[in-house]
């Protein structure tokens, strides 16, 4: 039965041991329990959707009578609360049981974590008992859940991960998954019964004008009076949790994803979607902002916000495709009654959109429109938040439509461009500096955005600012976007000309983050056939775009690590152009089985014959076919009698004799003509003569990777074009 609806009779039958089933009957209901398995479990909602989290019997009240009471829900729920209580203050586990050796795990490992995580293993394993028994409508479980909730939202960031990590291991999400799935076909009411009656109004209003609040006696009476209420807002709190711990947590949203969450979601959202016009009223017409929902309301609210958190990762999204989200579900919340509700469904579409399917979820210029206008009215709040939508989270949507090309070109015209500006004059924290920096890089990649952001008088102006930032990530975004924007051009040109055959003599890997492990086994493996290989491994801060243009113009091949997320990353789309621009041979190596590159990364790598490395136990026999197809490119022996005879030249040549020669002093003298000298760092210029400059030099062309996080670390240049300057004048100096 959709929102609003209401029932004329509902009859709880409870047996003695205090099962609690859901039967339908004409217009009785039964509630009924069921044995299930146990395994996971959750936590409350994210700060990025930012729902107030009201009291439960705020939503509405419940028109049901209830005819008949188990005295066993009492007894059993404090019989769970005394042994907890007394496992607590006595120390003690629940047993040697697996949780346990999972708990002692973490305690080891995190010592100041040991009442958080020994708190949140107690409430896991009461909320399993409970479901084991089938008594999920209590406020014994209400309380369970609360405590996983606020054990995650009292924590600092890198103890949260730690705490989501620990529920993965006791396996909370299969828990969690197991609950939900269980109470949706015992209990059909759960997600189909909104809290709303004809006479919810004057409700309100006597609840208004009451100025004395409820008994606790009161409240008990009326929590174990409604166990569907209840049962309603256990489930919906334990959305909340779900939302929490799945908002910074690659594993816990995989495992969800393995246990068949999206799914899941997908089809309770469905079920939950006719709850947005009862939510209308709550609707505040000057800010479009829901000052409250009914629970149903609320449930879609956490539900889509976890599928959003899910939808960021990559291995889930086939699952949305076969959950038939974008269509059945996504798409027609686009047109939602409420603001609220088509904001979330658009963010996940964001993370949904691929080349085949962009022309319907982009159909017309409103999507667009619709995300730029909330980023808007978000920066020109005091917390950069609208809706409950950080200014963050909208801008990580825009770059996120912005992958496909043909969105590029839309988000310009629709005025993206000023409002990322103002947003990064403007930020609050480093996270809207990376997340506007990288939208504007993303952006830059197409040639009229990139004049478009040239023209803007104050655009490079804030990125150059940014460059001396000492947080790494806004370092490398900021320099990134400087890079697309007006540096790349301008360095092929520059740079092209002085690379020498002889220094065209490596192997270059291009990767992306997530498959680290893998590429440097590869790496591993060719050196050990005699191949000389550039590969970053450090993530060199400000440095990286110049040691990956250097890595690029010095390399024999490249080699491409095809990926959806490689497809995704600005960095590596970066790297992948110049490699393209600079006509490199590129050998595709396939890191994920499931995708086919597309788009921009389909353009570049085109028919070119790839290697496929998605599986792991073929490695061996994967990187012979590599070697193979390499060939003489990048071998270090074919290379030796080339090198040695340039590095004679150098040592013999003129300048170069008297540079050996030189003095710290005279170091000194060459870099403040070059203007360097003040941007060095003081005690290294008291051991840089004329001799470690010449070693530099050939460090520069034997190990690249190497020879850039030096001088960046050692010398204490702190911007990417400080680096450039320095390998410049170098260049000059010994050429």
């Amino acid at each position: 039965m959709g929102a609003g609806s209401s029932r004329k009779n509902l009859r709880v039958v409870a047996t003695d041991s205090v099962r609690v089933s859901s039967v339908q009957t004409n217009n009785n209901i039964e509630i009924k329990g069921t044995n299930a398995e146990n395994h996971g479990e959750v936590l409350e909602p994210t700060e990025s959707q930012n729902e107030d989290m009201e009291d439960r019997r705020t939503s509405g009240k419940c028109n049901v009578k209830t005819v008949a009471v188990s005295e066993g829900l009492e007894k059993r729920k404090e019989q769970i609360a005394t042994t907890i209580d007394d496992q607590h203050n006595r120390g003690e586990d629940f047993g040697e049981d697996e949780s346990s050796m999972t708990l002692t795990s973490f305690i080891e490992k995190n010592p100041k974590l040991e009442e958080a995580l020994k708190k949140t293993r107690d409430h896991y394993k009461g909320l399993k008992e409970a479901f084991a028994n089938g008594i999920l409508a209590t406020e014994e479980v209400e309380e369970h859940i609360k405590g996983l909730f606020s054990g995650y939202t009292n924590q600092h960031k890198p103890a949260k991960a730690v705490l989501t990590d620990f529920t993965v291991r006791l396996g909370l999400p299969k828990l969690a998954y197991d609950i939900i799935t269980d109470r949706r076909n015992n209990c059909p009411e759960l997600t189909t019964w909104d809290r709303e009656t004809s006479t919810e109004k004057q409700a309100e209003e006597n609840e208004a004008s009451a100025n004395a609040e409820k008994t606790e006696s009161e409240k008990n009476d009326k929590k174990t009076s409604n166990p569907l209420e209840l049962l309603q807002d256990n489930i919906c709190l334990f959305l909340g949790a779900l939302l929490n711990y799945s908002d910074l947590h690659d594993e816990f949203c995989l495992e969800c994803n393995e246990v068949g969450m999206v799914q899941l979601f997908v089809e309770m959202s469905k079920e939950l979607q006719d709850s947005i016009p009862h939510n209308v009223k709550y609707v505040e017409p000057k800010t479009q902002r829901l000052k409250k929902f009914t629970v149903r309301g609320k449930m879609l609210s956490r539900s889509l916000g976890t599928l959003h958190n899910f939808s960021k990762r990559v291995p889930t999204r086939a699952n949305f495709a076969s959950a038939q989200a974008v269509n059945s579900l996504l798409l027609p919340l686009l047109k939602a009654e409420i603001t609220f509700y088509s904001a979330k469904s658009l963010l996940i579409l964001a993370y949904l959109i691929d080349e085949q399917n962009n022309h319907l979820i982009m159909a017309d210029e409103g999507p667009i429109n619709f995300l730029i206008r909330l980023l808007r009215k978000a920066i020109e709040t005091d917390y950069h938040r609208y809706l409950g939508f950080s200014a963050r989270e909208l801008a990580e949507g825009l770059t996120q439509i912005a992958i496909n090309d043909n969105n590029k070109k839309t988000i310009v015209r629709s005025g993206a461009i000023p409002i990322l500006v103002k947003m990064l004059e403007n930020a609050k924290d480093d996270e809207e500096r990376v997340n506007a920096c990288n939208t504007l890089w993303t952006l830059a990649f197409d040639e009229e955005n990139k004049k478009g952001i040239q023209k803007d008088a104050h655009a490079s102006a804030e990125l150059r600012k940014l460059l001396t930032s000492t947080n790494n990530e806004v370092k490398k975004a900021a320099a990134g976007a400087l890079w697309e924007i007006e540096g790349k051009e301008k360095h092929a040109e520059d740079k092209q000309q002085s690379v020498k055959e002889s220094d065209a003599k490596h192997v270059m890997i291009s990767y992306q983050w997530d498959v680290q492990k893998l590429v440097i086994q590869i790496k591993n493996k060719l050196q050990a056939d005699g191949f000389k290989v550039w590969m970053d491994i450090d993530e060199m801060g400000g440095s990286t775009l110049e040691s990956m243009a250097k890595a690029v113009e010095n390399a024999s091949v490249v080699l491409v690590c095809v990926s959806q997320k490689y497809k995704e990353s600005p960095n590596c789309r970066s790297e992948a152009e110049y490699t393209y621009q600079l006509h490199k041979d590129i050998i595709p190596l396939m890191m994920d089985g499931k995708y086919r590159p597309d788009g921009w990364l389909g353009f570049i790598v085109g028919s070119k014959f790839w290697i496929d490395f998605s599986e792991k136990h073929k490695l061996d026999s994967n990187v012979s076919k590599l070697v193979k197809e390499l060939g003489s490119r990048g071998k270090i022996e074919l290379q030796e009698n080339t090198v040695k005879a340039t590095v004679l030249d150098v040592v013999d040549a003129s300048p170069q004799s008297s540079i050996r020669s030189w003095t710290c002093s005279d170091v000194k003298t060459w870099l403040k003509n070059v203007g360097l000298r003040d941007r060095l760092d003081s005690n290294t210029l008291k051991r840089l003569n004329g001799q470690i400059l010449l070693r530099l030099q050939d460090l520069r062309r034997e190990c690249p990777e190497f020879f850039y996080s030096s001088v960046r670390t050692d010398f204490k240049l702190d911007t990417v074009f400080d680096v450039l300057e320095f390998v410049d004048a170098l260049d000059k100096l010994v050429e």
